[in-house]
Parts: structure tokens; C-alpha cells; sequence
């Protein structure tokens, strides 16, 4: 498979889930990712995937594949051959330089020279974009945002619950659960749908399951609002039993869920540790040998998932407020 070069510029939410999130995208696809430089949150790869599906990504803004990679000497000589189309108007935007906009002036009066083309601000033909990244020089004409998550706030959907997961996290929880187009994607703790309406607009197949009927009566709600589709079933979360319409077991290859916290549940903390305990035992039976769950649990919560069978993959703490920092556990079933 052919590598590119890409330039992510990851969001500074979190010093290590953003990087952590670009390298299971690639797991998931299969595909080669090694980091060529890295400075702050910039990250050069040689990456492996097709140009869209970093689009998919929660924890970076914005990604460029790059044209060509250079170092200051010989950037010049690189902007006069660049291979691209003669433009009527240009803009060069600079990232990473010690002063940006002179880099741009300098960049600009090059091109300017070489085409005569005007400069645009706004609209112009052509966009360059200098991205130095530990002093190797990335020349992109292309970029591309990431999904707006805002459009998608929970307090704007029909069904509405002050706990509901955000689309970010949703979508970052499927993405470090290693799930492509396709798979079959759980959320055993569906309540209001955000993972499956995450799930739904990546191309997966997701079911949601919940004990709490006006949940998922909720979920459903939401889903059509959106025009999009899931399975929605009732399935206690500590014994799931998945069927096909002839009865045969299903077997999914990723979970990706929010359990209760405990504060703000009905339950009591130890009953919160039994219920965790319980839930990690059934995911792992219906979960596909070498597939992920990921799930997020108050950091100070013991989660005993070698007991269930899992392999922790990794762990990030996410403060939230005074009283409460989640952990994101990351844990894998052995082939």
C-alpha cells in the first residue's frame, strides 16, 4: 500500500489521547503510521491511509498531505518547482516558524515571482501551506477540518439527558476501539444514543442496549432525528445475550460504552464495583477475539478486568471538575 506524508495538527485537549486516537485509526484500517518529527501538536507521519478518513478523528482539528518535505535551505527551490497548476491568485499560511507572517511574506514574494499571480486572502485559487514541524518543512496545498462535533450537542437533540456522553468523546471511544466501516459496534449502556449516533455516522453497525426503557425509547427518538439507524434492544449489561433473528449468538468486534459513575447513579459504590466486575465478564463473551472495549469509570473506581480476561491496552484520566476525573480504559481480548 502506497504511504503519504500527513501533517496532523492534534487539538491540545489532552497531552497524549490525540496521538493516541491517529494511531488506532491507522490499527483499525491495517495500515502503516511512523512519526517522522514531532513538535507541540504538530505531528508528521508517513501514514497509510486513504486522504479522507482522518476526518474521522475527534482529538485533531485539522490534517494536510503533504506535497513535499523540505528544511529551510532549500525551501525556496522547492516553492519554484512545485508541481501544481499555475494559479490566477494565491495565500501562504505558515505554522511552526519562529515569526509565521514573515514567513509568509517571504514564501508569498517567491511564488508571486515565479507565476505573478495576485494575492487573495480569501478565496484564492490556490492555498499553500508551510508546516515546520521540527525543522522538517511540510508544502501542502490541501487541507482538511475534522467534523464539527457543536452541531451535534447533546442539549439540542429531542431527547435530552444532563448525562448524556458528548459527540467528541463518543467518537473518540470508537476510534480507540479500532472500529472500520461495517463492524458491528456495541454500546451496552446506550442511554440516550450518543455512541450509537457516533457509530451510525462512521459507516458501522451499532446496537445499543439498555435496561432503562425510556432510555432507549430516547435513543431511538434521537437516532431518527438525526435519519440515522441502530438496533436498539433491551439486554441487562451484565448478561448480554445477543441474537440473530434465527437465534444463532452474535459476536461484535468492538464496544465502545459510558457506564453509570455511581454519584450520580442509584447505586452505591461497591455496587458500582460489582457492577463493573459483572459487565466486563459478559462483554468478553460476546466480544470477537482481539477486538477492543473501551469505556470510561471514575479514576479512583477498581476496574478488574484481568479477572474478566481483558489485556489493558492503556489508560488516560480526563478531568472533568473538582470532584471528578474519568478514566479511559482501553482493554483488548487475546486472540
Amino acid at each position: 500500500m502506497k504511504l503519504n506524508m500527513i501533517v496532523f495538527r492534534m487539538s491540545g485537549e489532552h497531552p497524549d489521547l490525540p496521538l493516541e486516537e491517529i494511531k488506532a485509526l491507522h490499527e483499525a484500517y491495517g495500515v502503516k503510521f511512523k512519526i517522522v518529527s514531532r513538535e507541540g501538536q504538530l505531528v508528521l507521519a508517513e501514514s497509510g491511509l486513504e486522504k479522507t478518513l482522518p476526518q474521522r478523528l475527534a482529538f485533531t482539528h485539522e490534517y494536510y498531505p503533504v506535497l513535499e518535505i523540505t528544511d529551510a535551505m532549500n525551501l525556496e527551490r522547492v516553492l519554484l518547482e512545485m508541481k501544481v497548476k499555475k494559479p490566477e491568485s494565491l495565500c501562504v499560511r505558515c505554522m511552526g516558524f519562529p515569526v509565521n507572517t514573515k514567513q509568509e511574506r517571504v514564501a508569498g514574494d517567491v511564488l508571486h515571482t515565479r507565476w505573478n499571480a495576485r494575492v487573495n486572502f480569501v478565496k484564492p485559487n490556490l492555498w499553500v501551506y508551510l508546516i515546520n514541524v521540527s525543522g522538517h518543512i511540510a508544502v501542502c496545498v490541501e487541507r482538511f477540518e475534522t467534523d464539527d462535533f457543536n452541531k451535534r450537542d447533546p442539549n439540542l437533540r429531542p431527547f435530552f439527558h444532563p448525562l448524556a456522553l458528548f459527540p467528541k468523546l463518543s467518537r473518540l471511544f470508537l476510534n480507540l476501539a479500532r472500529l472500520k466501516e461495517g463492524d458491528l459496534a456495541l454500546d451496552p449502556f446506550c442511554g440516550t444514543g450518543s455512541i450509537l449516533i457516533e457509530a451510525a455516522l462512521l459507516g458501522l453497525r451499532p446496537i445499543g442496549s439498555d435496561l432503562d426503557r425510556k432510555m432507549l425509547w430516547g435513543s431511538k427518538k434521537n437516532l431518527d432525528s438525526y435519519g440515522l439507524k441502530a438496533s436498539v434492544v433491551m439486554t441487562d449489561a451484565t448478561d448480554i445475550e445477543l441474537k440473530t433473528a434465527d437465534r444463532r449468538p452474535v459476536i461484535v468486534d468492538g464496544i465502545a460504552t459510558d457506564p453509570p459513575y455511581g454519584r450520580s447513579s442509584k447505586l452505591f459504590d461497591n455496587e458500582i464495583g460489582e457492577l463493573y466486575t459483572k459487565f466486563l465478564s459478559s462483554a468478553f463473551k460476546v466480544l470477537k477475539p482481539g477486538g477492543y472495549l473501551v469505556m470510561a469509570v471514575p479514576h479512583e473506581a477498581e476496574v478488574k478486568y484481568k479477572k474478566a480476561g481483558f489485556e489493558k491496552s492503556g489508560t488516560y484520566d480526563i478531568y472533568v471538575h473538582a470532584s471528578l476525573t474519568r478514566r479511559i480504559y482501553i482493554l483488548r481480548k487475546p486472540k
